[in-house]
């Protein structure tokens, strides 16, 4: 079972669907070069295999409206492409049901998650869409920001299965990972109760400077350096030490994780205050909710350590070297695609 250790940039695809006129839309897409090949089953990507035919259907109450290829740009870590469709020979009726069938998807692995924004009638709607749920229909409701953040920390049922219920990694592991290790180095309830506060208050901060596009810092080094916080810690916690200024390190660490969460959310280039404040409030009570249940099933952990010295001291120096050894093979990994380049 192979382990995905670059989740956040790779498995989420950014939609906009914009309305052009009463039956013409642009349907544009932001995607990583690596899964797009494996959709064009291709082993590079040019404008040539992108205008052969759209990758979406627009349907119009199931009549499928008619596209055809628009722009490609090539950027540093993904290939914008835009489609047009025109709707109007499909009927007479403009308030029949629009909606957007992505069956490419079947050709991904199930953790792909897509995230977009439709602008429709003078209404701005975000929605999402996986391999179970390919259609998104116009007129749905608003997708639970706080249940995406729950999802992509790992804290839900559906993380860890696929399409046939079977067993899977979940995306956010590193980050169930980082809690961990960061469980195994806290010396008390208190030091903990910091240490998560730390963590929390940074990747809040750059949850919302990634939102507000003030910053924005490129995936391919983020990764490795959250693959180098979770092999400092465990690092401490195999050499039996204590954190030096716990707050402020975890703070930073929290930072680097935020910057991370924000891949799901950065490309939607939200403007308005209030979607700002629900989206960034929604999404970080998802996250901090997940870690509350994962914290909460490792407290026996946590218990045994600090209630039997001996036998705890040996429990806690087997978890840190396994989550030491997984962690150095993320960042290894994670690394040398910086240079790959």
């Amino acid at each position: 079972m192979s382990v995905m250790t670059s989740a956040h940039p790779l498995d989420v695809i950014y939609f906009e669907i914009n309305q052009k006129g009463i039956s013409q839309y642009n349907v544009c897409f932001n995607i990583h070069p690596d899964p797009l090949k494996v959709v064009l089953n291709s082993t590079f990507v040019d404008e040539a295999l992108l205008s052969k035919e759209p990758l979406v259907e627009l349907l119009k109450s199931e009549n499928v409206c008619t596209g055809h290829f628009l722009r490609a740009n090539f950027l540093e870590n993904d290939v914008h492409v835009c489609y047009e469709y025109d709707c109007a020979a499909t009927s007479v009726n403009q308030d029949m049901h629009l909606s957007i069938k992505f069956s490419f998807l079947n050709k991904l692995k199930d953790n792909f998650k897509i995230i977009g924004k439709n602008k429709i009638n003078d209404q701005e709607k975000i929605f999402t869409s996986d391999k179970t749920n390919q259609i998104y229909n116009f007129e749905a409701q608003n997708i639970s920001f706080f249940y995406l953040g729950l999802e992509h920390i790992g804290a839900t049922f559906a993380a860890w299965t696929d399409d046939y219920k079977q067993f899977k990694v979940a995306d956010g592991i590193d980050h169930i990972l980082f809690v961990l290790a960061l469980l195994l180095v806290s010396v008390s309830w208190r030091e903990l109760l910091v240490n998560i506060t730390g963590f929390t208050l940074g990747h809040s901060i750059s949850l919302g400077l990634s939102l507000t596009q003030i910053l924005r810092l490129p995936p391919l080094y983020i990764e490795p350096a959250i693959a180098g916080s979770i092999v400092y810690l465990a690092f401490v916690g195999v050499l039996n030490r204590q954190v030096r200024k716990s707050f402020f390190i975890t703070l930073s660490f929290g930072f680097l994780h935020g910057m991370g969460f924000s891949y799901v959310l950065g490309e939607l280039k939200i403007k308005s205050l209030t979607d700002f404040l629900n989206i960034l409030l929604s999404f970080n009570l998802g996250i901090e909710a997940g870690q509350l249940i994962i914290i909460t099933l490792l407290v026996p952990l946590f218990y045994c350590i600090h209630k039997y010295p001996v036998s705890g001291l040996i429990i806690k120096k087997v978890f840190t070297l396994i989550v030491f050894c997984i962690s150095i093979f993320w960042f290894i990994e994670r690394t040398s695609k910086i240079f790959q380049i």
